[in-house]
């Protein structure tokens, strides 16, 4: 696990435990210095004004990812980091970049005046929201590893995207509240229809957990006929509320 500590008044410092010891990485910094550490196996990545660092506890080495100066919100799984970093003169123009291990790609190229921020990785598959002067609103967006998709086009606040293999959830307003939308890789579907806003979307694998009304729910698929089944979960017990017959591929 890793985490941000207070070293004292006026410095930070991120902490990793390898599961005996806590190793403090990095040097100590300013208060406002380093952000946003993340862990997936071995390695650990953290944000601070020079860019992004990673460190592998396998080899016990820390790097300076290129193209990351003034980079916020890494993201890591494997060897694959994503992070959006402002570009030009204009700190609004926010664009997303990805190191696969070796390079570093940036995704997006929107001009001025844009903005593309909370990205989420897996494997060479990278999600994030965006809003430029083209865009209708903030919309979800799907690299593959090839090119990118746009997932949404409503005239409404997409946010906070997760991904986890096919899969890509959402945060989007349906004119009433905030629901959890699901795009399978063939067709969109609204999971959540409630009247309180959910949040605190969660992604592992095909199943999504979140947040409504101090409630917690859970979108599990079950097998043929492609049925999504929605619980609300009480304590240890679970309550169906509800089910979805999603788009099966061709």
């Amino acid at each position: 696990m890793t985490w941000l500590g207070t070293i004292d008044s006026s410095h930070n410092q991120v902490f990793l435990y390898n599961g005996t010891t806590t190793v403090p990485l990095g040097s100590p910094v300013a208060r406002a210095g380093y952000a946003d550490p993340r862990i997936s196996g071995s390695k650990v990545v953290w944000a601070d004004a020079p860019g992004i660092y990673l460190y592998d506890a396998a080899t016990n080495t820390t790097q300076l990812l290129p193209n990351s100066l003034g980079a916020t919100n890494p993201q890591i799984l494997g060897s694959s980091v994503v992070w959006s970093s402002a570009v030009g003169s204009d700190p609004n123009n926010q664009q997303i970049f990805l190191y696969n291990g070796t390079t570093t790609t940036q995704l997006t190229n929107n001009g001025s005046h844009s903005t593309s921020t909370s990205p989420q990785v897996f494997g060479s598959r990278v999600v994030w929201d965006g809003v430029n002067p083209n865009s209708n609103g903030w919309q979800i967006y799907l690299y593959d590893g090839v090119s990118t998709t746009q997932l949404t086009s409503a005239h409404a606040a997409n946010a906070y995207p997760q991904i986890s293999g096919s899969i890509v959830a959402w945060q989007g307003w349906d004119g009433t509240a905030e629901q959890i939308y699901l795009y399978d890789g063939t067709a969109t579907t609204q999971v959540s229809h409630g009247t309180k806003d959910s949040s605190q979307l969660e992604v592992s694998g095909p199943d999504m957990v979140w947040v409504a009304n101090r409630q917690i729910f859970l979108a599990t698929p079950v097998p043929e006929p492609s049925t999504l089944i929605v619980w609300l979960l009480l304590g240890a017990s679970g309550v169906a509320i509800g089910w979805w017959r999603r788009k099966r591929k061709a």
